[in-house]
């Protein structure tokens, strides 16, 4: 048993000397932790090291480092140990309003995950800097989120989770506004006294109001100076944008308005995307022009009403 070892440790270093551990020198390879297509030694995004050769050390089977192996085909020797963890974004989109397109659409189509699939959950979460964060605003908020430096992969599993928890609740509120119509209650806490109060409030939740927007259609783009006055290209504001970017960790950030009809009311939606590398995601539903036009923190995932084309296009 102790000569099979050693015969097999041999052989993986046979082996080793033909295949060399790591990827050749100059050869293209996508990190694995933030998708940025690299050269180097290490990823120039997030500092990553290039992938090694998998190599099986009972038997020396030489696997490529994006296989996904887990075992060896030759020997069933565990040959990496995998945590299996569920990747929240997309691939990523060619303009900011491709990213857009994915989420109304699947507002349209009542599919919630596509909605949040346009959005950069680990990429986000992997190039945000939590210092530059907490210089910016000269404050630790408890509020804000993520906020942990990035200290190893538990820290930034947690950040990915705890980013898109305040996402999809800003989205979430966006719905309930919707449902409810002109009976929304203002994010304010509704006090029912007994069952029949609760059963007259209840109706307020039309699932006909959901139906509606199966049928969004006219979806077009705005230019954020067109609604805000020229106010998103003033100097300050694009210094602010700027420093934005750099502490989302993002190539570049645009802000889109992007408009559509839902029956006889119009629905306004104002997101800020940002750039990793070649792609583009949505980085947080309520952005820069949301900010701008006041629009409250329950109505960012989308705002829809009667009158909002002409107050945006006055």
């Amino acid at each position: 048993m102790y000569g099979k070892r050693i015969a097999s440790i041999l052989l993986t270093m046979m082996l080793l000397m033909v295949f060399p551990a790591s990827l050749a020198e100059g050869e293209t390879w996508q990190c694995s932790e933030c998708g940025y297509e690299n050269t180097a030694n290490y990823c120039v995004k997030c500092g990553n090291r290039k992938p090694e050769l998998l190599v099986c050390p009972s038997c020396g089977a030489v696997y490529s480092p994006d296989s996904g192996v887990i075992f060896c085909g030759d020997c069933g020797t565990r040959i990496q140990n995998v945590i299996y963890r569920m990747k929240y974004e997309g691939e990523g989109f060619g303009t900011p309003e491709d990213a857009v397109l994915c989420y109304l659409d699947g507002l349209k189509n009542l599919d919630y995950e596509k909605m949040l699939s346009a959005f950069a959950w680990e990429t986000q979460a992997a190039n945000y800097s939590s210092e530059k964060a907490v210089r910016r605003m000269k404050a630790y908020s408890p509020s804000s989120r993520p906020r942990l430096p990035i200290l190893n992969d538990f820290i930034l599993s947690a950040n990915t989770e705890s980013l898109r928890a305040a996402r999809t609740d800003v989205i979430y509120y966006s719905i309930e506004v919707f449902l409810m119509g002109e009976d929304y209650h203002d994010g304010t806490i509704v006090p029912l006294k007994d069952d029949e109060e609760a059963d007259e409030f209840f109706k307020k939740f039309d699932a006909s109001r959901l139906e509606k927007l199966t049928a969004m259609s006219d979806i077009h783009f705005l230019s954020p100076d067109s609604v805000t006055e020229n106010r998103y290209s003033s100097e300050k504001m694009q210094e602010n944008i700027e420093r934005q970017r750099d502490m989302y960790g993002a190539d570049e950030l645009s802000d889109c308005v992007a408009v559509a009809a839902v029956g006889d009311e119009t629905l306004f939606f104002a997101p800020t995307a940002a750039r990793y590398g070649d792609k583009w995601y949505l980085i947080t539903p309520g952005g820069f022009v949301a900010n701008i036009l006041g629009i409250d923190y329950y109505h960012q995932g989308f705002i829809c009403g009667r009158d909002i084309r002409n107050e945006l296009t006055r």
